[in-house]
């Protein structure tokens, strides 16, 4: 039986449309919940509270925020990803979750990111990671969250944010939150155009 989407994981979804129409394509990438390309830098190691974090141990794991991944080289992450580092649903339970190691060598010492996945944590409930927690998050049935997260269900090969984003409004139509679809559609986005020197992004 299909789950029906109630008004609280209606305004979720259109916050995140909202939200991921202002990330720069750069930033996102829908095939890993979260990554960083290349040796992570001091000041990346700051913003994201890497360094606090390993002072207490060698292997930890951070829950960065949207602000902190913005204002890092190299980070990228996927809808759920970013959804996971929203302040307003961290206080909700869904959460971003990057375990960090320290790598050690003889002449260097580096971080590495690995296995970052999405959670979500209700009261009274068991924890659900990735997939099965943007479907308890918004109220989506398993097809729904694949639609909306999973990469290979986008016609594009590297999806965009607003790729997503234009999914969410169609989801919120099919769904009677008519008022909702609207404000998403009147928000600005990133969009896809041809120039002379091949493609490029404007903000429409």
């Amino acid at each position: 039986m299909a789950k029906k989407m109630t008004p609280m994981h209606a305004k979720r979804l259109a916050h995140l449309a909202i939200f991921l129409a202002t990330v720069k394509p750069k930033k996102f990438d829908l095939s890993a919940w979260a990554e960083h390309d290349g040796v992570i830098d001091e000041g990346d190691k700051k913003v994201l509270g890497i360094d606090q974090a390993l002072r207490h141990k060698t292997d930890c794991k951070i829950t960065p925020t949207a602000d902190q991944l913005a204002h890092t080289c190299g980070t990228t992450a996927c809808a759920l990803g970013w959804a996971g580092s929203l302040p307003e649903f961290q206080k909700e339970g869904l959460q971003l979750v990057i375990p960090v190691r320290k790598i050690c060598a003889p002449d260097n010492t580096h971080t590495e990111i690995l296995w970052a996945h999405v959670k979500y944590k209700s009261a009274g409930k068991r924890p659900m990671k990735d997939f099965k927690a943007g479907e308890a998050f918004f109220g989506l049935t398993s097809e729904q969250s694949l639609y909306l997260f999973d990469p290979i269900y986008y016609d594009r090969r590297y999806p965009l944010p607003v790729d997503v984003t234009d999914r969410i409004e169609e989801m919120l139509r099919d769904e009677g939150y008519k008022a909702l679809a609207n404000k998403v559609a009147k928000c600005p986005r990133y969009r896809p155009w041809k120039n002379q020197y091949g493609r490029g992004l404007s903000l429409r």
